[in-house]
């Protein structure tokens, strides 16, 4: 029963629930009862059934790393053909933290740290996901992050900052001309899954 949602935004009726299964209904319905009543599901308004939080998170976390093992090996041949570093971030419903990178061997380098949370205003990468999600949750992005100085070069004005998203989009990748760290250029891209949002 658990398998058939996708993700936190997957909302299945009981007859959905027993055609994806393959179950029958009076089977499914005891089986959502307990689910629901032990806190794996929630109930809709509608007579639905959503995941409830503590099963989205490891949900979460389990793509994260299925993307991460997938592009892995493109993070690889980025650095060894530009010798620059590469990054990887994901989408963790209210922020953006990078989960994978592979180093420049250069003197002067600018290095990342894993698990660091990219505000999504001024990092390459952190546009690059903001870029490509729903308007609703854009907003409730840059309202969680807030618009904080970077460096002199941030640009904290809101309106200038949903124009540079909207521009992301339509170019099809991010830039960060040290908006977040002095001497710091970066690109970033996004990984777009089935519905065209970044991940």
């Amino acid at each position: 029963v658990l398998e058939c949602f996708h993700d936190s935004e997957t909302s299945l009726s009981l007859t959905d629930i027993s055609r994806l299964g393959g179950l029958p209904e009076s089977s499914v319905f005891r089986i959502l009862s307990t689910l629901e009543s032990r806190g794996y599901l929630l109930g809709t308004a509608d007579g639905a059934y959503r995941l409830a939080p503590r099963l989205v998170v490891g949900l979460i976390h389990q793509r994260a790393e299925q993307v991460r093992e997938l592009a892995r090996p493109f993070l690889k041949a980025l650095n060894s053909s530009l010798n620059e570093t590469s990054s990887l971030a994901f989408f963790f419903e209210d922020r953006i933290q990078l989960i994978d990178t592979i180093e420049t061997l250069h003197d002067i380098r600018i290095t990342n740290t894993l698990g660091r949370v990219l505000p999504p205003h001024c990092s390459s990468l952190g546009k690059a996901i903001v870029a490509f999600q729903p308007k609703e949750l854009v907003e409730r992005l840059l309202r969680i992050s807030g618009l904080f100085r970077g460096t002199e070069k941030t640009v904290l004005n809101r309106a200038a900052v949903l124009e540079d998203l909207e521009e992301v989009s339509r170019r099809g990748y991010a830039l960060d001309r040290e908006e977040s760290v002095m001497g710091g250029i970066c690109f970033g891209a996004p990984i777009l899954d089935e519905r065209q949002r970044s991940v």
